[in-house]
């Protein structure tokens, strides 16, 4: 799923890769979150996340700025350029999880969900 995302940003003219759409997803939803907020919600570690962090913000799609009460962390904002790519990035994802899904019943995607997620679940424990 991964990869066609990747390949369908790419033909779309959009320099992000899966792992990046899934930090502007979470930051789309609430703008201004810690580093590690970041990595929790993608399931990514420190060092990973600063990669992928580091990557973004020269492409000029998000902005750090310290924190006001924990002067050990950012926090993380999107960049008037990376709002701008929303709904654009939105309709390509859209778009690829039709493709991905075709031929495949709500009832199995909702059983894939939950098979996925207990996954995770155990990944963590």
């Amino acid at each position: 799923m991964g990869n066609t995302l990747n390949r369908n940003f790419q033909a779309e003219g959009f320099d992000v890769t899966g792992e990046q759409w899934i930090i502007l997803l979470n930051l789309f939803g609430q703008d201004g979150q810690t580093q590690q907020e970041l990595a929790d919600a993608s399931y990514k570690n420190k060092a990973s996340i600063t990669s992928i962090l580091d990557t973004m913000e020269r492409k000029g799609l998000l902005r750090r700025q310290s924190h006001a009460t924990d002067g050990r962390s950012n926090l993380i904002f999107l960049t008037e350029t990376a709002r701008q790519l929303q709904q654009p990035l939105v309709r390509v994802a859209q778009a690829t999880i039709t493709q991905l899904t075709a031929g495949i019943s709500p009832e199995q995607i909702s059983t894939a969900n939950t098979v996925l997620q207990q996954l995770i679940k155990n990944s963590l424990a």
